[in-house]
């Protein structure tokens, strides 16, 4: 029976199209969403939050208790003209028991300019153990409240327990369905669009996935590099500073050599007065002599030592020569580390600028998406019953 009603409602919604409210065309805000329901909803729109204004009102309870000699009075909102109510159970619990019954009364109830207005639905004279049918009528004034009266009043001693249940079902006309037909049609829409807009997030999201593997990459390039770059410069410092020190021992020595130098001219000078004493003192020859010979070898001695000096110097010439060679070739493998370096980091950034866009387009793209599931969670209250 019900499938039978629903390809009915499917049918009607076929032979009856309405044009699409397509939630595409609307931006993805809070604007844009109020704007779109708005359409969907035209003159009969929906308080979110609240009960929809088709749905069916139910008022149940059970084991309430009606004190012996006293009236129970329940009353039930109806906010909708032209609302049906179903009394579907009034009754007392323990009804098997004899004389359990109560008086049971329906009456309705408005105000009028701070007059209150009652007419009466079901006599409260009429007493029941369990209401045999349902009871049902139409509200043509609003607000009305169905007043449920349970009368115990006849009973001094006892106390009765008393169960209802009443639905409030209001009315549904032309303007509700077209309303449901709209958000129906947008709901088949937007589904397609969360859909598509998923698919689309997901592929985003491969690529912002490939543009940071990238960066790390090249982050870590850039890192290796760096860290070649201070290792070299290290090395570089090293040698220079060794090329200092060898270049403070060289002028050490050969401040010491001429020195030496000096030394030896005196030396000669000395010598050549010791000649000149020996051709005009003979009989200081043999002492001149000695002199001279002591003067000679010490100046052998000098040269000795000046020869050595020479050697050491040329060697380390030689070692300056090759610390600054040294030093050229580790400027060039700098200037190449910075060049990579720089190559990196441009490389780096290229890729975070390209990960900033994907990931701004992600975030677009989820506002998308985000904007179209609220507007399917709006539409899906705004849909009917397709039993109604």
């Amino acid at each position: 029976m019900r499938d039978s009603a629903n390809d009915k409602a499917a049918e009607e919604y076929r032979s009856d199209p309405v044009p699409l409210v397509d939630p595409t065309q609307f931006p993805p805000t809070p604007e844009g969403l109020a704007s779109f329901l708005s359409e969907i909803d035209g003159p009969r729109p929906v308080n979110e939050g609240t009960a929809h204004d088709t749905d069916v009102a139910s008022f149940r309870a059970s084991d309430v208790v009606v004190a012996a000699g006293t009236t129970l009075e329940v009353p039930i909102p109806v906010w909708t003209r032209g609302s049906e109510v179903t009394v579907l159970k009034a009754e007392v619990d323990d009804s098997t028991e004899e004389g359990n019954d109560v008086g049971f009364g329906v009456f309705l109830t408005s105000s009028d300019n701070g007059d209150v207005k009652m007419s009466m639905v079901r006599n409260p004279e009429q007493r029941i153990t369990s209401l045999k049918d349902p009871l049902k009528f139409k509200v043509k004034v609003v607000p009305t409240s169905v007043m449920l009266k349970f009368d115990n009043y006849s009973s001094w001693i006892t106390n009765k327990n008393i169960s209802y249940l009443v639905e409030v079902t209001p009315p549904i006309d032309a303007e509700t369905r077209a309303r449901s037909k709209r958000a129906g049609r947008s709901l088949q829409s937007i589904s397609r669009e969360i859909i598509t807009a998923e698919d689309g997030i997901k592929k985003i999201e491969q690529v912002w996935s490939a543009a940071k593997a990238e960066v790390e990459k090249a982050e870590e390039k850039v890192t290796r590099s760096s860290e070649a770059l201070a290792k070299k410069s290290d090395e570089v410092k090293k040698r220079l500073e060794s090329v200092r020190m060898s270049e403070s021992a060289l002028h050490d020595l050969v401040a010491a050599t001429t020195k030496r130098e000096l030394d030896i001219l005196q030396l000669e000078e000395e010598q050549d007065e010791c000649q000149e004493r020996i051709k005009e003192i003979k009989i200081q020859l043999m002492a001149a002599e000695s002199e001279f010979e002591a003067k000679s070898q010490q100046i052998q001695s000098q040269h000795e030592h000046i020869r050595r000096s020479k050697d050491q110097a040329t060697k380390i010439d030689a070692d300056i020569a090759f610390q600054l060679k040294a030093v050229e070739e580790s400027g060039h493998i700098i200037k190449e580390l910075k060049n990579a370096e720089q190559e990196y980091e441009s490389t780096r950034v290229e890729a975070k600028n390209e990960l900033q866009s994907i990931e701004e387009a992600q975030a677009q793209a989820q506002g998308v998406v985000d904007f179209y599931r609220s507007v399917f969670r709006s539409l899906q209250p705004r849909m009917l019953d397709p039993t109604r």
